[in-house]
């Protein structure tokens, strides 16, 4: 793939414990622009917010792939990962619900 300019790597990882995390990453370079791809599945449960809010800070700290960065590049030294990558598409199931609190005023 590399003569066509294409470039790939993925990571999948779990982590147990309070708050269970399933995530998959892919990072690819076509020509000059460099994408990373997130699927994850954060914590459940409407009043979890700040738990999910946790689940995307370790999940972008602890996913570990090519930026396909020159080592010279201001950016590598960007300490949010998604900073790296000239876009970014997280997917999954991120459970941050919109909720009409008009139908719902006990909330």
């Amino acid at each position: 793939m590399d003569d066509l300019g294409i470039k790939a790597r993925c990571e999948s990882f779990e982590r147990n414990g309070p708050i269970a995390l399933t995530v998959s990453g892919i990072s690819l370079k076509l020509a000059d622009h460099r994408f990373l791809f997130v699927n994850s599945h954060l914590a459940a449960h409407t009043k979890r917010v700040s738990a999910r809010l946790a689940n995307i800070i370790k999940i972008k700290a602890e996913l570990n792939l090519d930026t396909f960065l020159p080592k010279d590049d201001p950016r590598n030294e960007e300490e949010d990962i998604a900073d790296r990558f000239d876009s970014v598409f997280w997917c999954g199931d991120r459970k941050f619900y919109l909720m009409d609190f008009a139908e719902n005023s006990q909330l």
